[in-house]
């Protein structure tokens, strides 16, 4: 049997719950550097699923709404 560190999640569930890119993220060029940047990482989003997968557009979405306080916040100064 495998280590559990070499285990792949079951990608259904690794995937349930996080967010869709809509297709004016996509085309937007935040979106286009962020996954410029990540494209080739491993993540891991514990609040989604367990171990590790191949970046997508899903992970994109999440950095970019984490990223949103802050661009508001110069926005407005």
């Amino acid at each position: 049997m495998a280590e559990p560190d070499q285990v792949k999640p079951d990608p259904r569930r690794r995937l349930a719950g996080m967010p869709d890119p809509t297709p004016e993220r996509l085309a937007s060029p935040e979106f286009e550097a962020i996954w410029n940047v990540i494209k080739s990482w491993d993540v891991n989003v514990p609040e989604f699923y367990d171990g590790y997968c191949g970046a997508n557009g899903s992970h994109v979405v999440l950095i970019l709404d984490a990223l949103r306080p802050a661009f508001d916040e110069k926005r407005a100064t």
